[in-house]
């Protein structure tokens, strides 16, 4: 077992009404099984905004692993101890 760090900003910190949880996860799990393990162990609003009726991830956050910003994509392995940042799209004009 490990555990991550998921930290919420914006709209998605509203929607938690917290700013973080603690995510216990199997060895080995990857962005996309967390994100998934996230999305079933929360409320329906934070399901929604991550993926949609069918499942699918939805690609409108910004997420952030160790302080990188990583994309869904690219599937990265978690590991024990990491900090997933979960935040709404930054715009600006």
């Amino acid at each position: 077992m490990m555990q991550i760090k998921v930290k919420y900003f914006a709209q998605i910190k509203s929607k938690a009404g917290r700013s973080s949880d603690d995510l216990d996860l199997a060895d080995n799990v990857t962005l996309h099984e967390c994100l998934k393990q996230l999305g079933d162990k929360s409320n329906a609003q934070i399901n929604e905004l991550l993926f949609d009726s069918k499942g699918d991830y939805l690609d409108t956050l910004v997420l952030v692993v160790n302080g990188e910003q990583v994309r869904y994509a690219d599937n990265p392995e978690m590991r024990h101890g990491d900090e997933l940042m979960i935040m709404s799209p930054i715009a600006g004009g």
